[in-house]
């Protein structure tokens, strides 16, 4: 199950079945703030705790999982259905226990922007690698190698309404008990302000050669931001 779930956590860089919860709350710096759980999804926090535990060990130290939503069929070692959809929630350590107004975030949003765009990944993943296998090997208590391919930097495609929205394609290889998993991610996420605190919502697919402007992990996280700032009722930025 592990080596077949890992690979569309490690980027780093998840009984409570959808069906009957569709909202979620998380604490986040001592504020309330509400997640929205698509219909078909589970939390792993809830579900699964081990892989919600492997999940956050494969995050950057400096970055706090707040909850890992995949569908069942994802923690089924014996399913054969393509893989689906993940989505994240997540915050900076550093920025949980600030609170910012809306025209603190409208100040800093273009800097967040700048700082993300020029990020080198492949510095990141080199640093993340070893000590994210370790960790999730440790979460997972089993032998787990991670390598990155070559990762270009982010694609900050929209600073529109207050969010920070960028994309980037990652290639990896894990190994989990001499299992290996090699796969290709598009990856989406944005950066927005719910309740007064910064958080960051993610979505990885499976890679599509085709859709060279992420399109399908766009339009998915689209969603969730909408339902997100609706459900804090109204208060991105």
């Amino acid at each position: 199950m592990l080596s077949r779930s890992c690979a569309l956590l490690a980027l780093m860089l998840l009984s409570c079945a959808a069906r009957a919860e569709d909202v979620m709350s998380a604490d986040v710096g001592g504020t309330s703030v509400r997640f929205p759980v698509p219909d078909g999804y589970v939390r792993t926090s809830v579900q699964e705790p081990q892989f919600f535990n492997v999940a956050s060990a494969s995050m950057t130290p400096q970055t706090r999982l707040i909850e890992a939503l995949v569908t069942p069929d994802a923690l089924d070692p014996e399913s054969e259905v393509e893989e689906s959809p993940r989505f994240m929630y997540a915050v900076v350590r550093q920025a949980e226990p600030m609170t910012l107004s809306a025209a603190q975030w409208e100040e800093g949003l273009p800097i967040v922007a700048r700082t993300i765009g020029g990020l080198d990944l492949n510095a990141v993943a080199d640093d993340l690698g070893d000590g994210a296998a370790e960790r999730m090997g440790k979460a997972a208590d089993a032998d787990v190698n991670l390598e990155f391919g070559e990762i270009a930097k982010p694609r900050v495609y929209s600073q529109a309404g207050g969010v920070v929205r960028f994309a980037v394609k990652v290639p990896m290889k894990l190994e989990i008990e001499g299992t290996q998993v090699e796969q290709v991610l598009d990856c989406a996420t944005a950066m927005l302000v719910l309740n007064g605190k910064l958080v960051m919502i993610a979505v990885y697919t499976p890679a599509d050669a085709a859709d060279t402007q992420f399109q399908r992990a766009r339009t998915l996280l689209d969603e969730l931001v909408q339902r997100a700032d609706a459900l804090n009722e109204g208060t991105i930025g």
